[in-house]
């Protein structure tokens, strides 16, 4: 399983307005987000099967708006924690990282794939029903 940022354009060109900057000084220092296209490419070139692809998009622009609403309710003892500087350097990445997802302009995306050593079928099932099953038993 990949899970991973990417970027949406094709050709890799950074998120503008200094946004790239900010991540690679900042949060997430060396950082790459390639498209989508890359990742699969480089997972076949060492011989990976690709079985499923999933965009987190919606969903990881939801869930850093909470942790985001989460921290801004807690900004006293994160500041005790952290120190003002990073709390700004969070601050800032959680409510631009959603707005960012929201808008398209980064994904996230989750690459299921397998190196098979032998041919033949896998052993995995052929819907995503098992994923989406209720009580922690898959059904069928």
């Amino acid at each position: 399983m990949n899970h991973g940022i990417t970027s949406p354009d094709a050709d890799g060109q950074t998120v503008g307005s200094g946004v790239s900057e900010f991540m690679d000084k900042y949060v997430f220092p060396h950082t790459e987000l390639p498209h989508l296209h890359s990742v699969i490419r480089e997972m076949a070139r060492q011989n990976f099967e690709i079985y499923d692809v999933e965009s987190l998009r919606p969903h990881y622009a939801r869930t850093l708006a909470h942790w985001s609403r989460r921290l801004e309710k807690q900004l006293v003892a994160a500041r005790t924690m952290v120190g003002e500087r990073t709390l700004r350097i969070w601050r800032t990445y959680l409510a631009g990282s959603s707005l960012a997802f929201s808008r398209g302009w980064l994904n996230v995306y989750q690459v299921l794939a397998s190196r098979q050593e032998v041919g033949g079928p896998t052993e995995l099932p052929l819907t995503r029903a098992w994923m989406y099953h209720q009580g922690g038993v898959a059904e069928g």
